[in-house]
């Protein structure tokens, strides 16, 4: 049965990515117990070079009872991972004599899935992190568990952060972690008020995807700002690894295709509009890009090739510049084509994308539904998107 990675970031106050969390991915229906997950994701991790899919950040990977009593997590070592200590693990003197040992080892213990009814006691003596569910508490309960924990030297974790302002709700509440897709969701209290330079923005970004533009108009908009012309210089240079003849504008677009050089364009711009967002959220619309042109190429989709890296870019463009996407869509005057992608998925770009976003937040039935619909090999998508991700990886974009 084929088994899948994914990751799931895991953000400081600052918004920084300090973590990851690899999480067990199925491309169906299959019945595996926890113990086999776990070792599926430690497998998956090692036979990935997970250096390359996690950067040099830590890793949380659920363990089960069983795995924690045949101290499982001794196959990766202490130095990058946490353990993850799933809710129904019972805390039997077995289970509680392993924790002890890995953490004496030097491993770090989280508690996951923490809700109304606080762990054992002797759970929290040995761990170091506890995980508490926004999903499955009210802001009520959560200031009762967090009163409880007080007397517990812990690292606190909000889980399943869904949106901004449950972000927000949970800085406040001196929650130490955050982990959710609240990153790559829009501020809707942004949308009420945008400002001079994220219209600035979105009137450049217009101007790079008209077709009627040919990129000399687009240089004098751009030259004038020496400050993102070399980062696009850089940017392509380590896209292109390392190209020297790319010194300037001009020389890109003596060396580039139009519709290439216009996709990295568009990147910089939004990424430019969107300062105070997540660096993760970028990633992510790269990996969607990536994936996309990987999925064209196995669907045989040739002519819209060209278009399926800026359409997994522009798929996260309302979350980036928190601003409505079907206003946004208009704004932008996008061709047909990509606003019926984008906003309804009905197109193949479309349906491309919705499987993209479908693994993300592991709708498993709506995934499995549309690779059907497509007629998609999903023996392929485990290394499809390891690739991007790996891809991204070695852009260092973080430099720019």
């Amino acid at each position: 049965m084929l088994q899948l990675l994914a990751r799931q970031p895991i953000f400081n106050q600052n918004m920084e990515v300090v973590a990851y969390e690899l999480l067990y991915r199925a491309s169906q229906i299959e019945v595996l117990d926890d113990k086999e997950k776990t070792l599926s994701v430690i497998n998956r991790s090692l036979s990935s070079d997970w250096s390359k899919f996690v950067g040099n950040k830590k890793v949380y990977i659920n363990f089960s009872e069983e795995t924690i009593v045949d101290q499982t997590a001794l196959i990766l070592g202490p130095e990058r991972l946490v353990i993850e200590v799933l809710e129904d693990v019972v805390p039997t003197s077995s289970v509680l004599d392993s924790l002890r040992k890995l953490k004496a080892a030097g491993y770090v213990i989280a508690l996951d899935d923490v809700a109304a009814k606080l762990p054992a006691r002797e759970l929290l003596e040995v761990a170091d992190i506890v995980k508490v569910d926004f999903w499955l508490t009210t802001a009520s309960e959560r200031e009762q568990i967090l009163k409880e924990l007080k007397k517990y030297k812990l690292l606190l974790l909000a889980e399943k952060v869904e949106t901004m302002e449950e972000f927000r709700q949970a800085v406040a509440s001196k929650f130490d972690l955050f982990q959710g897709y609240f990153f790559a969701r829009p501020d809707i209290f942004g949308f009420k008020k945008q400002s001079a330079i994220k219209i600035k923005h979105i009137e450049v970004l217009k101007m790079c995807l008209s077709n009627d533009n040919q990129l000399s108009e687009l240089c004098f908009v751009l030259e004038a700002n020496n400050d993102f012309m070399e980062n696009l210089v850089k940017l392509l240079k380590s896209v292109y690894y390392g190209r020297e003849d790319f010194t300037n504008f001009i020389n890109l677009c003596l060396s580039l295709d139009q519709k290439e050089l216009k996709k990295w364009v568009s990147y910089l711009i939004l990424k430019r509009a969107g300062k105070n967002k997540s660096f993760e959220l970028y990633k992510m619309a790269l990996v969607r890009g990536k994936m996309i042109e990987i999925l064209l190429c196995e669907l045989k989709l040739y002519d819209s090739y060209s278009d399926g890296f800026l359409l997994g870019i522009l798929s996260l463009m309302d979350v980036m510049l928190d601003y409505d996407m079907k206003e946004l869509c208009q704004e932008l005057g996008l061709r047909k084509e990509w606003q019926i992608a984008i906003l309804e998925g009905n197109t193949d770009l479309g349906k491309i994308l919705s499987i993209i976003a479908a693994f993300e937040q592991d709708e498993l039935e709506r995934y499995k539904m549309l690779m059907k619909d497509l007629e998609m090999d999903a023996e392929k998508m485990p290394s499809i998107y390891i690739a991007a991700v790996k891809w991204v990886e070695t852009l260092k974009l973080e430099q720019l």
